[in-house]
């Protein structure tokens, strides 16, 4: 058996709520219509010109680009940029708005959110970015939340599974090693995040919701969970309320563009 195919064999063998999988990612021509029961979900690069990074802060609003000043290095400071200025765009194609017309806000823990006006509270949307791609889900009157990690060779497993994951995830990262080792231990990571992200919360802000994913899952249960690949480089996953979304995924690039932003 391959590595993919031992990864598989092992994720099949984790305690995670039934709806978990592999999808695709196919180009499409537009972005299409979003029916009560879809989940779209876009995957982007950050990379972008100079030239176009300028065009992309023009549809910031002010409390953005103060942030962008804030990071302290040139790269991370411009993926958010990209990242935030795709957000608007993809958001604008949905709401048939300009990406600089569409008024954010962020939730108690720091998740954005769309402000009320007529209509927009409807939609509903997470993002993720690490190491250059981003990650967009986009759906309709219900929480979501996604994230996304660039899978460092150095990260403390041990130390981390210890404080957030429950004992049987702990025993089967003791059975493993090497790459499968870091790949299973992101797999079980960003599961925790998108489901945290999509209650509004963190790691550190929901110890009720940590106990309930350590102790079974028991309301996770009310949750669709996917886990999203993009290749072996990265770790991803999607959580969304209710059961048995339509979840469609597609790349970014090559989407017809228009207006001034794209």
């Amino acid at each position: 058996m391959d590595k993919e195919g031992t990864i598989t064999t092992v994720l099949q063998r984790c305690p995670f709520p039934t709806g978990s999988q592999f999808i695709s990612w196919p180009d499409p021509h537009h972005v299409p219509e979003l029916k009560q029961n879809d989940v779209h979900v876009w995957l982007a690069s950050l990379g972008v010109s100079s030239i176009q990074m300028e065009i992309l802060q023009n549809s910031l609003a002010v409390d953005e680009l103060r942030r962008a000043k804030r990071f302290r290095f040139p790269e991370d400071k411009n993926n958010f940029i990209a990242a935030r200025a795709l957000l608007r765009t993809l958001l604008g194609k949905y709401l048939n708005m300009k990406p600089g017309d569409i008024r954010l806000c962020c939730g108690p823990y720091g998740k954005p959110e769309l402000s009320v006006a007529a209509g927009m509270e409807l939609l509903r949307f997470n993002v993720s970015h690490s190491r250059g791609l981003a990650l967009y889900a986009v759906t309709l009157e219900r929480e979501i939340g996604i994230d996304l990690e660039f899978i460092r060779p150095d990260i403390a497993v041990d130390e981390i599974a210890g404080q957030f994951f429950s004992p049987e995830e702990r025993s089967l990262l003791k059975t493993l090693s090497g790459d499968i080792r870091k790949k299973i231990f992101f797999k079980f990571w960003t599961r925790r995040e998108a489901w945290l992200k999509a209650r509004g919360t963190g790691l550190a802000g929901d110890t009720d919701a940590m106990r309930e994913m350590n102790g079974g899952f028991s309301e996770a249960a009310l949750w669709s969970f996917k886990d999203l690949d993009i290749g072996q480089e990265y770790a991803a996953a999607l959580a969304v309320e209710g059961r048995n979304p339509d979840v469609s995924c597609w790349q970014w690039e090559n989407i017809p563009t228009s207006g001034p932003v794209l």
